[in-house]
This record gives structure tokens, C-alpha cells and sequence, in this order.
């Protein structure tokens, strides 16, 4: 589970708001080098600094948050799920199986759950003193958005993101880009989608392999 970050209070945090709102909207002005860091470049512009700075908060507390293998310390779950990753070739026909035709699309929504109440309570955590309803946040329904692409057509919208075909693998992103996304919530939004992959390969080793 997450833990607060160590940043500062009071006006030592008003002004590392500032500077890291200054430098996002700066980086979106400019455009960016990378194709990815384009995406959404003008929603950085209507946003306040104070959503710039909540939102590049959840995002940092987003890529600490990790997937809680039963039974195992952070060490071992990485070693197994390393594993896996380096015979994805011979392994992923077995994960593919599993999750498209031996889940139901209950079980296959159990999966996505749980990233997605450890996201909310991440955001609840990160918003709470600015927002009284985090269902009101712009950054949560963009990624209830995505949870339910992820979980189009029984699964496939995840398992499309495992492809090695990188069209493929990005449509989510392809669909997400000619929307209103800022490049700081696209980030989320990648990162959400490595948690839900490395959820489903926890529960399929824990489900089939460690057992």
C-alpha cells in the first residue's frame, strides 16, 4: 500500500508547486522532443498549477505503487515476475489463455479492481484537501475510462497492450490522444496500464504457476 511522500509543508510546498507546475506547462508550451510528450500538450495550458501539481503527485505515487504477491517479500514477487517476462515467447499463449477464456468477465473485473481501488485510494489520499468528491476529479474518470477499454471485448483491450505489434499494443493510446489528455495525465495512464499487465501476471502465477 502507498505511503505519503516526504514532500515539504507550507510555503517551502507552495513554492515546489509552483516551479513543478511552472516547469509542466513550460515543457507542454515547448512541445517536447518526443512523439508522446506532444500528446495533450495545450490541456496543460487550461489547467491551474494546483491541478498540475495534485495530478504530478498522483503520477509519482503511482509509479511507487507496486502489485502485492501473497506469500512472497517485493523481491521474490520481481524475480518471478522477471521471469515470466524473459519467456514471454513460450509463456504467453498459457497468460493469454487464462485471462481471455478461462476468466469470466467477473473474475477477469476482479483483476482490474484491484489496481483500481488502489488508485482511488491513492487519489483520495493526494486530492482529499482540495476536492470534497474525488468523483469530480478530471484525471479518476479519464482513467474509469480506460479501465473499462481495458476490459472491452472480454479483455482484449488489455491484452491487446502485451502485443509486440506497437500499433497494437498502443491503440489504447491511439484512442486516449484524440481526446482532451493532458501529457501528465497520459502518463497515468500508461503506468495504470503496466500495473493492471503485472496484476494479471501476479494472479496467473499465483493462481497457476506458484500453486
Amino acid at each position: 500500500d502507498e505511503r505519503r511522500s516526504g514532500d515539504g509543508k507550507g510555503g517551502a510546498a507552495g513554492g515546489k508547486r509552483k516551479g513543478k507546475a511552472g516547469a509542466l506547462r513550460g515543457a507542454a508550451a515547448a512541445g517536447g522532443g518526443k512523439k508522446g510528450d506532444q500528446q495533450g500538450g495545450p490541456r496543460e495550458l487550461e489547467m491551474s498549477e494546483q491541478e498540475l501539481w495534485l495530478i504530478d503527485r498522483t503520477s509519482r505515487a503511482l509509479k511507487r505503487m507496486r502489485i502485492k504477491f501473497p506469500g512472497k517479500t517485493d523481491e521474490e514477487a520481481d524475480h518471478m515476475l522477471s521471469l515470466l517476462k524473459r519467456n514471454w515467447k513460450t509463456m504467453s499463449s498459457k497468460v493469454g489463455n487464462y485471462w481471455l477464456l478461462k476468466l469470466d468477465g467477473q473474475k477477469r473485473k476482479k483483476i482490474i479492481d484491484i489496481v483500481y481501488q488502489n488508485i482511488r485510494s491513492i487519489i483520495k489520499r493526494e486530492w482529499r484537501q482540495q476536492v470534497g468528491d474525488i468523483g469530480h476529479v478530471g484525471l479518476l474518470k479519464i482513467l474509469e475510462r480506460l479501465f473499462n477499454y481495458l476490459l472491452w471485448s472480454g479483455g482484449q483491450g488489455l491484452w491487446n497492450s502485451f502485443s509486440g505489434n506497437s500499433s497494437k499494443n498502443a491503440c489504447w493510446e491511439t484512442s486516449f490522444s484524440m481526446e482532451n489528455v493532458s501529457k501528465v495525465e497520459m502518463e497515468c495512464c500508461r503506468r495504470t496500464v503496466q500495473l493492471c499487465k503485472d496484476c494479471l501476471m501476479v494472479v496467473y502465477l499465483y493462481a497457476v504457476v506458484d500453486k
